[in-house]
């Protein structure tokens, strides 16, 4: 697999950057109790630890020789780390104030697990070979967020996400549509269904 260390959740923390067995690198955007979301530069995608945990599985803390190499690659130039006197002293970890907190939902894909009349189990969508983690078709897909419901934060989410919507999906979160229009759009493209 990766020889760089694999991501647990104590890892996990906005800012840092991962990468999965295809040595992709991605920046965790979002740190949630039970999620967190990565940009990949080409979409972003959400990680629950129950549900995902295969997938979690594949992610590593990237190595910063990745980190630089990426970051070249995105900035179109070299990227230099400078030592400052102050900085080869250990320093006691900063205080980091938490911004008030941006209500952004996530898209996540999952398998629904059905109990046939034989007492077996078949996992939706059906798929002949192995799962394909980039193909959309392999996937159930649904949409979370968080309300501040009565002071507190609530997770809220929707299932059975239309294939066809995903991709607009994607775009409106990448563009900041305001996450009640997502929502909306979402409603209205499952009542099409």
């Amino acid at each position: 697999m990766l020889t760089s260390q694999q991501l647990k959740q104590s890892d996990v923390k906005v800012d840092l950057y991962i990468c999965n067995s295809s040595l992709n690198i991605g920046k965790i955007v979002e740190v949630w109790e039970t999620c967190f979301t990565v940009d990949w530069s080409s979409e972003i995608k959400c990680y629950f630890w129950e549900r995902d945990d295969r997938v979690i599985d594949e992610l590593a803390i990237a190595p910063q020789h990745l980190i630089d190499k990426f970051l070249e690659e995105k900035l179109g130039c070299e990227t230099t780390q400078e030592n400052f006197l102050e900085e080869s002293q250990p320093q006691p970890e900063a205080v980091r104030k938490l911004k008030g907190r941006q209500r952004k939902g996530c898209l996540y894909r999952y398998i629904e697990n059905k109990k046939l009349k034989n007492g077996s189990i078949a996992s939706y969508p059906r798929v002949i070979g192995h799962r394909q983690l980039d193909d959309p078709t392999h996937w159930r897909w649904g949409f979370n967020w968080e309300e501040k419901i009565d002071g507190e934060w609530k997770g809220r989410s929707i299932g059975s996400v239309p294939l066809g919507a995903i991709a607009l999906i994607q775009s409106m979160q990448n563009e900041g549509v305001l996450l009640e229009e997502i929502i909306g759009f979402i409603k209205r493209a499952k009542a099409k269904k």
